[in-house]
């Protein structure tokens, strides 16, 4: 018998946004946090004692498949994803299911347009696009997650008068109260799990209500701040995000990844709030068409700055060199190098480009992948 040909991208993506709207989904999403977001540490000796193969395993949910998920979740209709409690379900096979399909699909449509002989890609308009969509949803992650929070406060300092005026909030207390969500989160799963191990029977509600923060606390600690911050980081936990059409098209849950329950924020992924707090600000200013030379000239800067400060730590500061120029005879310069390393036989050059990659690129588009890459 033949085999069945892989379903197209367009048959999965309906099938993962039925799932995600079934009644208690969110509670099925929170189940699956806690399977494959939480590590168990022998607090006497500080070691991770989750075992290594489970640790890695890529049967595991990553950031990019549970905010699709999240994604498709917030188009609900209505508020039974969260409001009814799920008995006897299936969800997690069948999300599982769906999520290995879907990676099974885009790497097929990756091997169709490259030549493993001729180690190239095919000359075809949307190769780049099919071939760039695995590492965009797979590829590893950019910082760790405690290094967000410096590396956004360097990015957006110069940016703070128009953060302040257009967005109520700087990046200061962005990141304060960013940081307060992610440990306030934190301490109830770690209180979650200490009680299931005294034995308490802990239900996919209880796992829902350590994911929540109340908006009363955090207006509580930081006044109306809180209120600014919940307009630029959360969505509404239905009848939301219905540009998200398909699985590269922006995926506006992502970029406000806190779900808004009423009185409560639903905290789907840390890593993804804390890196949503260096990203997203930067695509707000350059919407502004009066700020947005002014905001590529300050991300070029923090790249220079950044890059320097970091290659210095590793090899010395004497060996680093920013705005180097590359003299060409006696009265003409052949070029400019933003952040030159010369270190015994090899050098490192760092130019810093202002053009961005846009949101829907990052998201898998393949036109504004190859205009960007163009670009």
């Amino acid at each position: 018998m033949a085999e069945a040909a892989p379903r197209t991208i367009e048959s999965i993506f309906a099938d993962l946004r039925d799932l995600s709207h079934t009644r208690g989904a969110l509670h099925e999403v929170s189940a699956i946090i806690y399977r494959d977001w939480v590590l168990t540490i022998d607090t006497q000796t500080g070691i991770v004692v989750t075992d290594p193969d489970e640790r890695w395993s890529t049967a595991k949910l990553n950031k990019n498949e549970l905010m699709l998920v999240v994604g498709l979740l917030v188009q609900a209709p209505d508020d039974s994803t969260f409001t009814t409690l799920p008995t006897g379900s299936d969800f997690a096979e069948r999300l599982d299911a769906l999520l290995r399909e879907f990676h099974d699909r885009i790497n097929a449509d990756a091997a169709s347009v490259f030549d493993p002989a001729a180690q190239r890609f095919l000359e075809a308009p949307n190769a780049l696009g099919k071939f760039a969509r695995e590492a965009i949803y797979y590829g590893a992650e950019s910082f760790y997650l405690h290094q967000f929070s410096h590396f956004a406060r360097e990015r957006y300092r110069r940016d703070g008068t128009w953060l302040l005026q257009n967005a109520g909030i700087s990046i200061r207390p962005i990141i304060d109260i960013a940081g307060w969500i992610v440990r306030r989160v934190t301490n109830q799963m770690s209180a979650t799990g200490h009680a299931k191990k005294e034995g308490a029977e802990i239900g996919k509600g209880d796992l829902t209500s350590s994911l929540l923060v109340a908006k009363s606390d955090l207006r509580k600690k930081f006044g109306r701040k809180a209120d600014e911050f919940i307009a630029r980081f959360a969505m509404r936990a239905f009848d939301a995000n219905h540009n998200f059409s398909g699985p590269f098209t922006v995926n506006s849950a992502a970029l406000a990844p806190l779900i808004d329950i009423g009185e409560f924020l639903f905290v789907a992924n840390e890593y993804r709030l804390l890196e949503s707090i260096y990203e997203s600000p930067f695509y707000w200013m350059m919407a502004d068409s009066a700020y947005r030379d002014v905001v590529a000239d300050h991300r070029g800067k923090f790249l220079e700055e950044t890059s320097a400060h970091i290659f210095a730590k590793v090899f010395g500061r004497e060996n680093v060199f920013v705005n180097a120029t590359i003299p060409q005879g006696k009265r003409k310069t052949a070029g400019e190098i933003d952040v030159l390393v010369i270190y015994g036989e090899f050098v490192i050059v760092v130019q810093a480009k202002s053009k961005r990659v846009t949101l829907k690129a990052r998201a898998g588009d393949e036109e504004a992948l190859r205009a960007d890459f163009q670009g």
